[in-house]
């Protein structure tokens, strides 16, 4: 389940969005179904070279597997120079980051995001502890291939909601997770006032 959503909503936490089934209790989204995020922004955007540049990033994360730029909250002293080694290096195909619910982690996402990066990850309440991170390297070392990045998220979520004392109950219950796809675009058609006009108007 995708959410296309705006930078300023992308730390809202969609995987605890409760759904009822009949009349059992509301349980959280991120239970039964894979949650991932996606940028409205890009998703809308008429920037041929970012466009590109997403694409190259998705091929290069498909052909060569996942190699993270990570970021945290010394590194917004030097975004400049953050980004500036992101775009440098096209073998870079994900960012692991704080939450980008601060302006400087947020600078941060938005530069991986225009410069290609589909795959991000992030602890939502903050500051992104080592130890954490080292939990994300582990699940995508554990997958045979990116495409099962989704996979192991959903299953680190739904292991946290069913093993409220295992370790990585935290990271599970507050991971944020970005895998914005270049040949799944939705179609953002906007509705030109004037057309809905013309349907109005009596024969």
């Amino acid at each position: 389940m995708e959410f296309v959503l705006p930078y300023d909503l992308l730390n809202h936490d969609v995987a605890s969005l409760t759904y009822r089934i009949g009349d059992g209790r509301p349980l959280p989204l991120g239970l039964k179904y894979g949650v991932h995020l996606r940028s409205l922004e890009r998703m809308r955007t008429d920037d041929a070279l970012v466009r590109h540049q997403w694409q190259e990033r998705w091929h290069a994360l498909r052909q060569h597997g996942v190699s993270v730029h990570g970021w945290a909250g010394p590194d917004a002293r030097r975004l400049d120079a953050w980004q500036a080694t992101l775009a440098g290096d096209t073998r870079h195909t994900a960012v692991v980051l704080d939450a980008p619910a601060g302006v400087s982690a947020m600078e941060a996402l938005k530069a991986a995001i225009a410069e290609g990066i589909g795959l991000a990850v992030w602890d939502r309440r903050g500051a992104f502890p080592e130890e954490r991170r080292e939990v994300v390297t582990a699940v995508f070392a554990s997958v045979p291939t990116p495409g099962q990045i989704p996979v192991a998220i959903h299953r680190l979520r739904r292991n946290a909601e069913l093993n409220q004392r295992g370790p990585g109950r935290l990271l599970g219950r507050h991971i944020g997770f970005f895998w914005d796809d270049p040949t799944r675009i939705v179609d953002m058609h906007t509705i030109d006032p004037g057309d809905l006009a013309d349907e109005e108007a009596p024969a």
